[in-house]
């Protein structure tokens, strides 16, 4: 099982790898015609990547109560997070696809699960608007560590 997870892990790297790679190789007659078709898809390979990185940070986090990883590990992967997420557009976008499933499933959800999801969005929320304007009353400062 933890194979299987630490593969998954490592995912959003063979990603960029094969990006990468086929980036590279466009240039060679050889490889043209496969590396076009993986460029082609590049926008869909950049969205698996961001998608595997949200679910990876998920994933650590129930790994707590498994004794899988250590408290501190979610922590920093989830300001890394925070970090790619100011610079990087597919992260954003995978944020957002998250937050309207999230939305579409929330009136379904038993009242006390409702209440949790719904705090979990106001941090969220209470966060973006902090990294989105730093200078404003957003909420706090640029510096929060969670």
């Amino acid at each position: 099982m933890i194979d299987r997870l630490n593969q998954f892990c490592i995912l959003p790297f063979y990603l960029t790898a094969i990006l990468n790679i086929f980036d590279c190789f466009r240039f060679y007659n050889i490889l043209k015609e496969l590396s076009n078709k993986v460029i082609n898809k590049r926008v869909a390979l950049c969205e698996l990547r961001a998608n595997s990185e949200v679910l990876i940070g998920f994933i650590l986090i129930i790994g707590i109560f498994f004794s899988v990883n250590s408290f501190l590990l979610p922590i920093f992967y989830w300001q890394f997070l925070r970090f790619k997420y100011i610079f990087n557009s597919d992260t954003s976008l995978s944020f957002g696809r998250l937050n309207s499933l999230v939305n579409k499933y929330k009136s379904k959800l038993p009242s006390p699960l409702r209440f949790i999801v719904n705090k979990i969005q106001q941090v969220c929320e209470f966060l973006g608007k902090t990294e989105a304007n730093p200078g404003e009353r957003a909420g706090g400062s640029n510096c929060l560590i969670f």
